[in-house]
């Protein structure tokens, strides 16, 4: 038997909070994306916002959502590669405009890597896919170090791995950092004038104004610290990465309501989240203590009505004890028909209660556990 003589323990975080418009502007197309393809429920000004975006926006957006994994790979590189958080439109369209060709290939392998980092690590393995990476050398797909071959192998991978139709057409789209740079751009300032510019206008005081008395608490863990600050519960998953950083720079934005978006970067946790007071002043006008507490039930009551059957807290208790799993998974693992195990996740997607992520034609279930947390919430209130 091995005895540990040597614990590790947790580092003496430093707290920080940041403001943001480029994070807070990409963030958002991230979400018009998600939207746009039906992934998750949004709020409704990203719904609308992304139902009023002319095609052309939209089409820009489908060109570049594959390898830049709908958004959020420009928003890390933005955030790894930009040297100071930009305040305003004109400052974070022109650092877009005054990166290199060789830094935007540099952008477009990151998008490489990373997407295949995310199929090695949370996909199911897809046979053509698996075909195509046989003997590939990942250690080869590297930013400072490119290789041609390797790179081009791996493109072709990614963008099988997210159903692409016409996947020549879009390696050699890819493959040209000039026009990804221009789509980039094009997508950008169309988001900008088709809306965002009013919407940020009107509500960038929420985010620029924050009361940051709380970053100086001294916290036993990471996650006790995000609670605090956010009022919401990391995924349980990300515990581990969480009370190891050494920095966390929270980052408040607009729109992500009550979910959390995390990027680790050197031991530095980018935890952006929606402040409590921007929700509580666009969603409610009354007396805060009250409004608090009716804000709870009505989000806790489509959840109670979705938790309301037999069958619906079985598919809960098998998601709970799976990372995801796709409906003839549940099937098979219930012994029940396809059409009752379809009627029930649909009512269980209607109350917001499981997220799907889809993969070709194919859609995952897992639990949606910020829906669960309204309830406990909710539960916590009629039980003081």
């Amino acid at each position: 038997m091995s005895r540990e003589y040597i614990t590790r323990t947790y580092p003496n975080t430093k707290l920080d909070i940041q403001t943001s418009f480029g994070v807070n502007f990409i963030t958002n197309i991230f979400l018009v994306d998600y939207a746009i393809h039906d992934l998750a429920v949004m709020s409704e000004w990203v719904q609308d916002f992304s139902k009023k975006l002319p095609n052309k926006v939209k089409q820009n957006l489908e060109l570049l959502r594959t390898v830049f994994a709908h958004g959020a790979i420009l928003r890390e590189f933005y955030m790894m590669k930009a040297s100071e958080n930009h305040s305003d439109w004109n400052e974070f369209i022109n650092w877009w405009r005054d990166l290199t060709l060789d830094e935007i290939t540099k952008l477009i392998t990151y998008g490489i890597q990373e997407n295949l980092n995310y199929y090695y690590e949370n996909l199911a393995p897809i046979p053509k896919v698996e075909k195509r990476l046989k003997g590939l050398n990942r250690s080869k797909l590297n930013i400072e170090e490119e290789d041609t071959n390797t790179n081009n192998t791996a493109l072709k991978a990614v963008l099988e791995s997210w159903s692409v139709e016409d996947v020549e057409k879009h390696i050699v789209f890819f493959k040209n950092p000039k026009l990804i740079q221009e789509k980039c751009i094009e997508l950008f300032e169309g988001s900008w004038n088709n809306g965002f510019e009013e919407f940020w206008n009107k509500s960038k005081e929420l985010i620029t104004n924050l009361d940051s008395t709380d970053i100086s608490r001294k916290f036993k863990k990471n996650e006790d610290a995000i609670y605090s600050i956010t009022n919401l519960f990391p995924d349980t998953t990300d515990i581990s990465m969480i009370n190891r950083a050494q920095k966390i720079i929270f980052i408040p934005t607009l729109n992500l309501e009550r979910s959390l978006s995390l990027f680790n970067e050197n031991n530095t946790l980018y935890v952006l989240f929606e402040p409590l007071e921007t929700l509580s002043e666009i969603k409610t006008r009354s007396n805060h203590n009250q409004k608090s507490e009716n804000k709870i039930l009505v989000d806790a009551y489509p959840a109670f009505e979705g938790l309301g059957d037999k069958t619906r807290l079985q598919i809960l208790l098998l998601l709970s004890q799976n990372r995801e799993l796709f409906a003839q998974q549940i099937v098979k693992a219930l012994s029940m028909n396809q059409s009752m195990v379809s009627r029930h996740l649909r009512q269980l997607q209607e109350s917001n209660l499981i997220s799907i992520r889809q993969e070709g034609n194919t859609k995952f279930y897992s639990i949606n556990k910020t829906s669960l947390r309204k309830v406990m919430d909710f539960l916590n209130i009629i039980a003081k």
